[in-house]
């Protein structure tokens, strides 16, 4: 019986390993995407690549909105699966802690895109 109870507490450590591990590598991936957008505006700005600013502009707030949509996904997903664990008490409180920290670091990079998104969808379509 102390076989399955130990079994079953690894199980739930690799879950919860998984879960944060995943949510870090979409925070990431989002973070290294967010450097290819800004790469991309700096090589336009630089004249390196050719091509009109309103395309390029339109380019980079979609690539953009994609990292927004990506950072999103990730976030939603860690919410949802750190909620079960919660419900059923597989959190420690240290892990709540760290869970709501996460949680706070998210949301705060996501208002940064959202806002840096704004700020170029302003300077292409609303520049006067």
């Amino acid at each position: 019986m102390s076989y399955n109870n130990n079994n079953n507490s690894n199980s739930t450590e690799n879950e919860k390993y998984n879960i944060e591990r995943l949510y870090n590598t979409w925070l990431v991936d989002s973070i290294v995407f967010l450097s290819f957008s800004f790469i991309f505006m700096d090589s336009i700005k630089a004249k390196s690549i050719l091509i009109s600013k309103f395309v390029s502009n339109l380019i980079a707030i979609f690539l953009f909105t994609i990292n927004i949509i990506f950072t999103i996904t990730a976030f939603t997903n860690y919410f949802i699966n750190t909620n079960k664990l919660i419900n059923k008490d597989k959190f420690s409180t240290q892990e709540t802690i760290s869970r709501n920290l996460y949680i706070v670091i998210g949301i705060i990079y996501i208002f940064i895109q959202f806002y840096l998104i704004y700020v170029l969808i302003k300077n292409t379509f609303f520049k006067k």
